[in-house]
């Protein structure tokens, strides 16, 4: 992109210099036309200005976004040595689920959510949320918003699985928020949405418990998931 603009913005940016050079500024009067071309660049400035802070906001929300996939990614993959398979981006129609587990204990359908610390927050404190079984409450603001879509992807899920097998499936929805340290009421405990970080020893929740579905079934499912995905060729 730098060498596009550079590439086009070359000729009329090195003319404007010669054209600047080329004018008596002692004969300079500022006229009805000089506030014409005034007026008109300030709402140009001020446009391509809004649209610049814009697209950087989206430019880092995606940076942000990226950097904690990775993390998340890089932590589950560790589950592989507890007998789990861990499977990334899986393609399903318009979107795609962040991460999916598929446990001893269970399926897991992972949506990974990026927000940054709070400025007003001293540096000293735990970056620290709330989850009550269906909001997360941030030091700054409320939202629900990654809960009800970790069901919405858990439900898809589910149904993806129920027409690959022919068979009822299971799939419980998990929100990962890496960089927070997650505290939760009763209600957050006893939720079937698991929300946490994935830093430390958070990710291993994913094989407490007796299991319930076999190496036969596991297998399985991951083979008709992994048909989801392109083949290169």
């Amino acid at each position: 992109m730098y060498g596009y603009n550079l590439m086009t913005l070359a000729l009329p940016m090195l003319f404007l210099i010669w054209a600047t050079t080329q004018i008596d500024w002692t004969q300079f009067r500022f006229r009805t036309q000089e506030a014409l071309f005034l007026a008109g660049w300030v709402p140009l400035f001020g446009f391509g200005f809004w649209q610049y802070q814009r697209h950087l906001k989206r430019k880092e929300q995606a940076r942000d976004g990226l950097l904690a996939e990775r993390v998340t990614g890089i932590q589950l993959n560790r589950l592989t040595a507890k007998d789990c398979i861990v499977m990334h981006d899986l393609p399903c129609g318009k979107f795609n689920i962040d991460h999916v587990v598929i446990a001893p204990r269970g399926i897991f359908a992972v949506e990974t959510k990026s927000f940054r610390k709070p400025r007003h927050l001293p540096s000293q404190n735990k970056a620290k949320l709330t989850f009550d079984g269906e909001t997360l409450q941030f030091p700054d603001f409320v939202t629900r918003a990654p809960i009800e879509q970790a069901r919405r992807q858990a439900s898809h899920l589910a149904n993806l699985l129920r027409e690959a097998l022919d068979e009822p499936a299971s799939v419980k929805p998990a929100v990962s928020l890496p960089g927070w340290y997650v505290e939760k009421t009763g209600a957050g405990k006893s939720s079937e949405v698991f929300v946490f970080t994935p830093m430390g020893r958070g990710c291993e929740w994913f094989t407490y418990g007796e299991p319930v579905v076999s190496v036969e079934k596991r297998r399985l499912i991951a083979q008709a998931l992994a048909l989801r995905y392109p083949a290169i060729t």
